[in-house]
Order: structure tokens, then C-alpha cells, then sequence
């Protein structure tokens, strides 16, 4: 039989409420089917999947007397009448996947020689395509077999087994699809800024940035801190480390008063209203504390 890959939309439609058909609970004596009942259904799994995306859904609509039937006797005894109930309820995915689980439960001890589903259940997880596809056909193919006591490759049990185990192939393929949380965004880098007020300089430090030293002013005045150049460190720090918003001056008894206020105005940032911050606002909460002071 030739292998037509359904696409996305195709897959959707085989898998909905009412191809389901909330009947396969409970394991009939007989075969609901017969088997060339089960050869026809299979016929027309195969023209939906051929046919063109916009006809689809009404092949599917006429296929569906049929279809509940075929649904019936191939997934016979593999989920119990009051799980069928759920369908609606838990999505057809995962549905499909407690069908398998059902079957796989109920059959494999009943099925020799042993498929190798049924041998080792993991082997599905590193299959994808006509190789898992394969695999599912083998255990449908031997549970009909079973029931039709019909050798597993006669050639209408191929058939549908193949036919049918597109749904569960097309379960485990979107059962594995998880969608990724989104990755927290990395935290801002923090930065517990420093400044020494030196005699006529500055030395700012923190975490993760290297001393930078102010030099002093050129010139024979009192006050030769140079507070333009303090202020474009500050700024330079700030756009590296945008979160922070607080610094500690370092000073020592013998500082000048006007030299440690306008050391603060100046970390603060020129026009800074600390009550309502802006852009031209550098480091808004400003503490004084004595040199080597704990932070």
C-alpha cells in the first residue's frame, strides 16, 4: 500500500470527535467488521488522505456509518465504554494514546510470536515517520490476525493495520510536540557602587567593575575634585548597570561639607527630582558612610 503522509490539517480531521466516534469500549466476542468491511474502510482512509485539503472533510462526513463500525472492530477491547466518554473532554491526542495504552495492556500476553511493540514499549521513542508507523502496523496487524484467526500478512490485515496505525503515529507525533516555556529573562546586572572622596579626587568601585580613579582638577583652587568628570563616570556606570539606583560616599570627618553635598548632587545627577525620576537621573538613593565602611 502506498504511504501517503497526511498533513497537518488531515491529521486534525481523522482525529476528531466525530471519526472517534466514542464506540470502541469494551471488547466485543466477534468481530463487529468483517474483514473486508475493515479492507473497505482502509480503501477510504486512503482517498481522504489523497483527496484534496477542501474536500476532506466531507469525504470524511460520508465515510462515518462505516467508519464507527471499522473503528469499533479494529480498536475493539482496548478502552473501557467510560473512558470513551471522556474523548471530549481530554483531546483527541491524548485519547489516542490511552487507546494504545489499552490495547498494549489487554493484548500483548494474548499475541505470539510476541510484536515488538509488546517485547519492549520504549522502542517507539526513537522512531518517527514510516519506521513508527511500521512498528504500530505490526502490533494491529498481529491483534487482527488474532481475531480473524487470519495469518498476520495476509493482505487485507496489512492493509488496514497500516491504514489504521496512522492515528497512532499521528498521536505520538503530536504527544512529543511540548511547547517551550519562555526563558526567564537574565536579571539585570547589579552594582553597589562606591565612591571614596579623596582629598581632591574620586575613586568609584563595585561589584564587578574595576577601580576608576578621578583625578583631580588642574589649578591652585580650594575644591579641585573634578565633579563634570565624576559625573560622566557615573553615567557611564549607569547605562551598564540601569537597575542600580544606589550609591555610598566615602568620606572622612574631615571632609568639607560643600564637597560632600555636591559629591551627592552630582552621583544624583544634574536636575535629578528624586520624586519623580527621569532620564537625567544617575543614582537617586545616596548614603554617607566613613571610610572601609561595611556595605
Amino acid at each position: 500500500m502506498p504511504r501517503l503522509a497526511p498533513g497537518p490539517a488531515l491529521l486534525l480531521l481523522l482525529l476528531s470527535p466525530a471519526a472517534l466516534a466514542l464506540s470502541c469500549g469494551g471488547a466485543d466476542p466477534k468481530p463487529a467488521a468483517s474483514l473486508d468491511q475493515l479492507a473497505a474502510c482502509a480503501t477510504t482512509l486512503e482517498e481522504i488522505r489523497a483527496a484534496p485539503v477542501e474536500s476532506r472533510a466531507s469525504a470524511l462526513a460520508r465515510s462515518l456509518p462505516e467508519g464507527r463500525l471499522c473503528w469499533r472492530t479494529v480498536f475493539a477491547g482496548c478502552v473501557a465504554p467510560e473512558r470513551s466518554q471522556a474523548l471530549e473532554a481530554e483531546g483527541q491526542t491524548q485519547f489516542m494514546l490511552d487507546v494504545q495504552r489499552g490495547c498494549l495492556d489487554n493484548f500483548c500476553d494474548q499475541l505470539t510470536p510476541t510484536p515488538t511493540l509488546c517485547a519492549d514499549a520504549s522502542a517507539a521513542d526513537a522512531l518517527e515517520g514510516d519506521p513508527l508507523r511500521d512498528l504500530y502496523s505490526e502490533f494491529i496487524a498481529a491483534k487482527l490476525a488474532r481475531e480473524f484467526s487470519t495469518p498476520r500478512d495476509e493482505p487485507r490485515i496489512a492493509r488496514v493495520a497500516d491504514a489504521y496505525a496512522d492515528f497512532w503515529t499521528t498521536a505520538a507525533t503530536l504527544g512529543r510536540i511540548r511547547v517551550a516555556p519562555p526563558k526567564p529573562a537574565p536579571a539585570p546586572p547589579s552594582l553597589s557602587l562606591r565612591v571614596a572622596v579623596d582629598e581632591d579626587s574620586f575613586v568609584l568601585s563595585g561589584e564587578g567593575v574595576a577601580p576608576i580613579r578621578v583625578a583631580p582638577r588642574d589649578g591652585d583652587s580650594l575644591d579641585r575634585h573634578d565633579y563634570e568628570a565624576l559625573a560622566r563616570e557615573a553615567r557611564a556606570l549607569k547605562q551598564r548597570f540601569p537597575a542600580a539606583s544606589s550609591a555610598r560616599v566615602e568620606v572622612s570627618d574631615a571632609a568639607p561639607m560643600q564637597v560632600v553635598i555636591r559629591t551627592i548632587e552630582t552621583l544624583k545627577g544634574d536636575g535629578c527630582d528624586t520624586s519623580a525620576p527621569d532620564d537625567r537621573c544617575l543614582f537617586t538613593q545616596v548614603a554617607i558612610a566613613p571610610p572601609d565602611a561595611a556595605p
